[in-house]
């Protein structure tokens, strides 16, 4: 059975990033029937950076439903490399074969990319996000078509937005 929705807190229930995409991966490998939005909403704090596995979200492909990575109130909870293992150099990564991910109200900083959506992660969402000083790209995107960017604000980076 999937869970739909996780809060992720310092105090728990899920306590990262990685812990909820982990229990999503899971839950779609072994019931990739989708019958809602799936969402992690993020409470006030600093957390560690995360990594959606290359095809974890294809059940959601052809469907109109979304993961939806987002603030959980009127806040920006920060995703920093400083509570990252050193091997997470992109804050939020969406590897290839994910389509339909939104990443809304999020602060990501000192990764090489704050966020990247790869190859055939298709319609991917990023809203309302403030990426500051990671060292490449603030939002990289490849290869994805019906990709939406609006309302973030991206500083002290080699480059801002790239798409391609």
């Amino acid at each position: 059975m999937i869970t739909y929705s996780y809060t992720i807190s310092s105090d728990g229930p899920t306590y990262s990033i990685q812990e909820a995409i982990n229990k999503i991966t899971d839950d779609l490998a072994s019931n990739p029937v989708v019958e809602r939005d799936i969402t992690i909403n993020i409470q006030d704090g600093t957390y560690a950076g995360a990594t959606i596995p290359n095809g974890a979200l294809l059940p959601l492909l052809n469907t109109s439903y979304r993961l939806i990575i987002q603030s959980a109130g009127e806040y920006f909870p920060v995703i920093d490399f400083n509570d990252s293992n050193e091997s997470q150099v992109v804050g939020i990564d969406i590897g290839s074969g994910n389509p339909n991910v939104t990443i809304n109200g999020l602060r990501l900083h000192y990764f090489s990319v704050g966020i990247r959506a790869d190859l055939n992660s298709h319609f991917p969402v990023v809203r309302d996000c403030i990426i500051t000083n990671n060292r490449n790209a603030g939002i990289f995107i490849s290869e994805c078509d019906q990709v939406s960017v609006v309302q973030n604000v991206v500083v002290n980076g080699d480059y801002g937005i790239v798409t391609r």
